[in-house]
């Protein structure tokens, strides 16, 4: 059985996984991955509705490794948000909070050719084997089916099922939404106008991101699982009536574009970010639910705030992991309490959403800081998060 020494392995060829391993072989780590299968680019002839909204945070930690002028980043300037029961649009906007937009739509796809490219580049090894057993330490040992691997911190970047979770034992809370996300690529008449647009229905929520076309957009529509399917064995010609209807033709005729994917959707937060030898990042450390669009960026400002510990830790210290923790829960504190307000604010069945409609004009004193903070967010900025408690507290009274 072979036998190999890396400073630190990644368990994970995932977008995630291929950040962590660029960012630390830039800075002069000896870098393993261990991967279910090879690397393969994928193909970037058509636009892909599989994308992500990457706030600031994530641009820099793309710039910082070399790779933002590779994604064909897309950028928006304003989000529009409204339900089912109102006329009235809120729209935000960077100007909002004095910035040029709100972030970048970027194909997954691209970013993941970008990610593969570099690891080419840099002659990242790249082991395709079974992991066995890990066993953590001063050195961690890891037994995969064919060979051993050694190394002084092992990162699980292996998703939402994560072996390495798994394997030591970390406990978490999941919650199953019983909803499932429809994903598709969608042709308007009108153009987007760098907008991202998201309708709030008493079933769930539909979502249209902006892409480089401008006649084109990354449709998330999430419904109850049975309405999912439902949707999904539409005739075409019904399906993109719906998706009319559903914006009352603001963008004229549209049209489902290639396959529609499909998602089920559930949301899950690690106990525990690692021990000595060993962190996770990304979806084996938590999975939260695509309202907010903040997933992918959550797992890549993981590997930001990991990079800032082991500047400063020994890699197979409990301090990196402390500090790695305390960083990453903060963060992840700030993300819940967020989403607990959309779903309250924008949920239209929720009780306490009707509560906060009937308000009137007691609503509408908090919109600046709430609209203002509401984009900080967006940008990956942490808010204030009094002006969330103190408005949680007057929605429930």
């Amino acid at each position: 059985m072979n036998r190999v020494h890396f400073d630190v392995t990644i368990v994970g060829s995932g977008i995630i996984g291929l950040t962590a391993a660029v960012a630390l072989k830039k800075q002069g780590w000896s870098v393993g991955i261990i991967s279910q299968s090879a690397l393969k680019k994928k193909n970037t002839s058509q636009l892909s509705p599989q994308v992500c909204a990457l706030n600031r945070p994530s641009e820099h930690l793309f710039r910082q490794i070399g790779l933002w002028d590779q994604l064909d980043a897309k950028d928006y300037d304003h989000v529009l948000i409204w339900d089912s029961f109102h006329k009235e649009d809120v729209l935000f906007s960077g100007a909002e909070c004095a910035e040029p937009n709100l972030g970048h739509i970027v194909e997954n796809q691209k970013m993941y050719n970008a990610l593969v490219d570099q690891v080419r580049k840099h002659s990242i090894p790249v082991i395709i084997d079974t992991l066995v057993d890990l066993k953590p330490g001063a050195t961690c040992l890891i037994s995969c089916q064919q060979q051993t691997i050694t190394t002084q911190l092992v990162i699980g970047a292996d998703g939402k099922q994560s072996w390495v979770r798994q394997h030591l034992g970390f406990g978490y809370v999941a919650d199953d939404y019983a909803q499932t996300a429809l994903v598709g690529l969608i042709k308007h008449q009108s153009p987007h106008f760098n907008t991202a647009r998201q309708r709030f229905f008493p079933n769930g929520t539909l979502a249209l991101l902006p892409l480089n076309d401008p006649c084109s957009s990354a449709m998330i529509w999430s419904l109850p699982t049975d309405e999912a399917k439902k949707k999904q064995l539409k005739p075409l010609k019904a399906f993109n009536l719906d998706l009319e209807t559903a914006w009352h033709a603001r963008l004229g005729q549209m049209q489902l574009e290639g396959q529609l994917f499909h998602y089920p959707l559930s949301s899950l937060h690690t106990r525990k970010y690692g021990q000595p030898g060993v962190v996770i990042v990304g979806d084996a450390a938590h999975v939260i639910h695509p309202l907010a669009g903040q997933g992918l960026n959550l797992g890549l400002s993981d590997i930001s705030a990991l990079l800032s510990c082991i500047h400063e830790y020994d890699l197979g210290s409990q301090q990196l992991v402390d500090q790695y923790t305390e960083k990453r829960h903060l963060e992840n504190i700030a993300t819940l309490k967020m989403m607990d307000v959309l779903q309250l604010v924008f949920w239209p069945q929720h009780p306490v959403a009707v509560r906060a409609r009937a308000l009137g004009l007691r609503l509408l004193d908090a919109l600046v800081p709430l609209k203002r903070s509401l984009s900080l967010f967006a940008l990956g900025y942490r808010p204030d998060l009094s002006v969330f408690e103190s408005l949680l507290e007057r929605l429930k009274r």
